[in-house]
């Protein structure tokens, strides 16, 4: 493209079709919105940006990437900067610019950083089990998802950005992990708002979430040979005792990661959990199998660590994350679609196959309403089979004892009628 034909009506697949420049940063412009421009790099990399002649000197504002920032929310941008910059003019040009770059800006990692040191405040409403680990879980989720709006000044995060960022997230990451990633950003602005640190608009209000249908995936009998068959060859000891203890217990990961040797009871065969994530204790009660690995456990590691699956590395103490190990076994069990939840569930499933109640199992994984447990009424299924067979078993015991009883009685009856004489 020559430089006199720099200048050309944006549309997606023209931009997309940009030649990537050798050696130096290459600039376009757009026909229907003069004042837009496109920088692009010998790295590839496209950016939106605003050009215009302010206070006798041009000024320069990026809005964001071309992809994460679409063509239609770039000229929505470009146009509302130029409107604050006329009103500016009109009203003395006082102050900065609306194209200034500020001193220091307040960028979404400043907000995150206040968000994460909030985690650690007491809370008498829904208090945070471990802090520690919850900000390792939210710094983990916004350096692989949020990355992109870290360094950005906070005014400049736009809910058209954020949903082209959630989109992208879905379309690269998944529908789960996008929902998560936005999630996490209202409650970093929501944070921001309330500490005064940022004024309203909420910029994720008008995010729209993917729609999710509630997972109910749990291991078949089969895959449950598989993996078991995969446990016996698996190398890494912890690995294998987490995924039993799972599968034995059917508390959540998070509960398990940061167990403690101290929380379990051999006398009473219970895990006490101080705090759940419904905000209140819970007594785990634990089988022979599970109170078997915690005891080898606690022989193996000894007295050098409270937790029952300690971690040198991590700043909590305790394992974080066996998700590669895991992906490993999964692939070794030869089983799709498999997550460590599943294990949760799988424990439940089976118990309500077996003709546990739902306040039972709900009792079990610690959920306060039982609509959280109403997932596993379509496996009483069999249960319910087995209870009518076994109703009718019990039904045709006592009619025939019924049938023998009648029986009884009309020859008692016979017997006890009088003898009239016939005259012939």
């Amino acid at each position: 493209m020559t430089a006199r034909n720099k200048r050309f009506r944006f549309s997606v697949e023209k931009l997309a079709a940009l030649p990537i420049p050798p050696k130096t940063v290459t600039v376009y412009y757009d026909s229907d919105c003069p004042a837009l421009g496109v920088r692009l790099q010998p790295s590839g990399c496209k950016s939106f940006f605003v050009l215009k002649q302010t206070a006798g000197r041009p000024q320069r504002k990026t809005l964001g990437r071309v992809g994460e920032l679409k063509l239609d929310a770039a000229r929505e941008l470009a146009h509302g900067l130029l409107h604050q910059l006329a009103k500016w003019k009109a009203d003395g040009a006082a102050g900065l610019s609306p194209l200034a770059r500020p001193e220091k800006g307040f960028t979404f990692s400043d907000a995150l950083e206040s968000y994460a040191k909030g985690l650690h405040a007491p809370r008498e409403r829904k208090p945070i089990k471990d802090p520690v680990a919850a900000e390792a879980r939210i710094r983990w989720r916004a350096n692989r998802y949020l990355a992109p709006i870290m360094a950005l000044p906070v005014e400049q995060i736009t809910g058209s950005r954020l949903e082209s960022l959630h989109r992208s997230i879905g379309e690269n990451c998944g529908k789960i992990a996008a929902n998560r990633a936005i999630e996490l950003a209202r409650a970093v602005f929501r944070h921001a708002i309330k500490k005064g640190l940022l004024a309203g608009p909420l910029p994720t209000a008008n995010v729209e979430r993917y729609a999710e249908t509630k997972r109910e995936r749990f291991l078949q009998p089969d895959e449950l040979v598989r993996v078991y068959q995969a446990l016996e060859a698996e190398p890494n000891a912890d690995l294998r005792d987490f995924v039993l203890l799972l599968l034995a217990t059917g508390v959540r990961k998070s509960s398990l990661y940061a167990a403690r040797f101290e929380q379990i009871s051999e006398a009473f065969e219970t895990w006490n959990l101080p705090t759940s994530k419904n905000g209140s204790p819970l007594i785990i009660q634990l089988t022979p199998r599970a109170l078997a690995i915690f005891e080898a456990r606690r022989k193996r590691i000894g007295d050098g660590s409270p937790w029952v699956f300690p971690s040198a590395t991590s700043r909590s103490g305790h394992v974080m994350d066996f998700q590669r190990q895991f992906e490993r076994l999964r692939k070794a069990a030869n089983v799709a679609d498999f997550t460590t939840h599943d294990l949760r569930r799988t424990a439940a499933s089976y118990m309500a196959i077996s003709g546990a109640s739902l306040p039972i199992i709900g009792s079990a994984l610690g959920h306060k309403s039982l609509d959280s447990t109403s997932i596993y009424a379509r496996l009483h299924g069999s249960a319910v089979r087995q209870s009518l067979l076994a109703g009718e078993a019990v039904q045709e015991q006592m009619m025939a004892k019924a049938r023998k009883q009648l029986k009884a009685t009309a020859r008692r009856q016979q017997k006890s009628l009088p003898v009239t004489s016939v005259n012939l």
